[in-house]
């Protein structure tokens, strides 16, 4: 949610209610969206501090080279594949 999406809800809200009313609204919204900047560069830095995890790594991994031998274009084999 952006400061125009927090503006535009602000406005649906308090519509006909006064300017009072808009700036408490937009002000609730405006700290709705900082709460979820404040979130998402939190959880931005403590997933670049974990170490990488290879096993989870694997799973999508392996789906996507069975993607690749059903959808092939090209004659190829699974042990191309490895590491």
């Amino acid at each position: 949610m952006k400061v125009r999406q927090a503006e535009l809800i602000a406005k649906k809200e308090s519509k006909g209610l006064g300017d009072r009313k808009y700036q408490g609204q937009l002000s609730h919204e405006l700290r709705k969206v900082r709460k979820l900047e404040d979130f998402a560069k939190d959880l931005s830095k403590s997933m670049s501090k974990r170490p990488i995890d290879t096993e989870l790594e694997k799973e999508p991994r392996v789906d996507y080279i069975d993607h690749i031998m059903k959808h092939k274009p090209y004659k190829a084999t699974t042990s191309q594949f490895k590491d």
